[in-house]
């Protein structure tokens, strides 16, 4: 199994390849898409589109799915067997790079669906997923690596703070802090609120 830096490193090489590849059929435009469920309702004084609140629906769903399957299930009972222990995985006759293969492309396909999802919001562009990129790592590095419930509580985090802090100071400051808040927190938790480090000593 490579390790995580060359795996990192690969996976943003290929994200490059399929931007450029996205770049070459549409250029450098924004091309708007219309919102496929039309409408808004007010929540609070705030106007909510029905596109927005269906994005917040179908991500629980999605992610509700996603954890149940790695939690209920004899796949997801392998997974987590090569996440803790390759050597013993393969031992026990668990195919790891079959299943390394095979999460990858659930995990592209979880990013396939993400940007479906926003695109009616934040139009469609080659570099569409750039302003999301940063956030992600930011969310795995405050969850911590290695468990569903840290990723999920880092996008919280991260979801949170970039949209309240735009409300009480400039958006270019919100985006420091954000970062700010982030570089402090692993720094007093590095394994972050649910990561290896944190549970071992629990």
């Amino acid at each position: 199994m490579p390790t995580l830096p060359l795996q990192m490193l690969g996976t943003y090489a290929l994200g490059l390849i399929l931007r450029e590849c996205v770049r070459s059929l549409i250029g450098g435009f924004y091309i708007s898409v219309p919102e496929p469920i039309a409408g808004s309702l007010t929540v609070a004084g705030v106007q909510l589109s029905h596109w927005r609140l269906a994005i917040v629906v179908i991500t629980t769903a999605v992610m509700l799915t996603s954890y149940l399957l790695l939690t209920r299930t004899s796949f997801g009972l392998r997974v987590r067997a090569a996440l803790e222990n390759p050597s013993l995985a393969r031992a026990s006759g668990i195919s790891t790079n079959a299943l390394y293969a095979v999460t990858f492309t659930f995990g592209a396909a979880l990013a396939g669906l993400a940007g479906a999802l926003v695109v009616p919001v934040f139009s469609l562009s080659a570099d569409l997923g750039i302003r999301f990129l940063i956030q992600g790592f930011l969310a795995i590095m405050l969850g911590g690596t290695g468990t569903f419930e840290g990723s999920v509580a880092g996008a919280a985090i991260v979801g949170v703070l970039s949209a309240a802090l735009p409300w009480a100071v400039a958006p270019a400051l919100a985006d420091v802090l954000v970062f700010v808040i982030a570089i402090v927190f692993v720094k007093i938790k590095p394994g972050g609120l649910w990561g290896k480090e944190s549970v071992n000593h629990a």
